[in-house]
């Protein structure tokens, strides 16, 4: 009797636990899945690009011109007819600090399936097919002054604390650095060669 309660007791136990496994599978496993795989599918996280952010804790990530064309020289485009060679015209930097450094870069490339905007923020590179209206002139990125040295050297035009945004565009061997100052706009330009002011070029 006592054999047969025992045995009892135990089938009844192995069927109580088939039963919770069976639900936990149901409830737990797949239907978790699809929303896991959107929340992946549309959120970008930024990423190590090897390349130091030169923000503090507090503020947004930006990174100095100088460290992202080198990486825009070695962008990987893809291969057409065996070409992967590209050419810079224009170089755009948005939310420019009083250092120089931006939240994001952009470069409009030519190359053998057309035009491209090559965009670096802290998420990496993305490439965005543009129609091709860049300026004539390519920009050689390894022959340009050292963008930095540029804002350190006319911090009285360029680093006010008034000043509460700022762009640099580069086109035609040209640094035009746009300051908005209060209600008043100003663009600076420079030789992009020597970092000299372009006296008869300011507004």
């Amino acid at each position: 009797m006592r054999r047969s309660a025992l045995i009892g007791i135990l089938a009844g136990l192995v069927v109580i636990w088939l039963v919770a496994v069976v639900y936990i599978a149901g409830a737990g496993g797949p239907a978790a899945a699809p929303q896991q795989q959107a929340q992946t599918a549309t959120t970008r996280q930024p990423v190590n690009s090897g390349v130091a952010s030169v923000t503090g804790a507090a503020g947004p990530t930006r990174f100095s011109l100088a460290a992202i064309n080198t990486l825009a020289a070695a962008y990987p485009l893809s291969v057409l007819n065996g070409s992967t060679e590209k050419k810079i015209y224009v170089i755009q930097g948005k939310d420019v600090d009083a250092n120089g450094d931006a939240t994001s870069w952009m470069y409009g490339v030519r190359h053998a399936a057309g035009a491209s905007f090559l965009i670096f923020d802290e998420y990496g590179w993305h490439e965005i097919p543009a129609a091709d209206t860049f300026p004539a002139q390519e920009i050689d990125t390894g022959a340009l002054a050292n963008l930095t040295s540029v804002f350190r050297d006319n911090q009285d035009l360029l680093g006010s604390p008034s000043i509460t945004g700022r762009q640099v565009d580069v086109t035609n061997a040209t640094y035009s650095v746009s300051v908005q100052e209060g209600p008043a706009r100003h663009v600076y330009q420079f030789d992009a060669g020597t970092g000299a002011l372009i006296p008869t070029h300011e507004e």
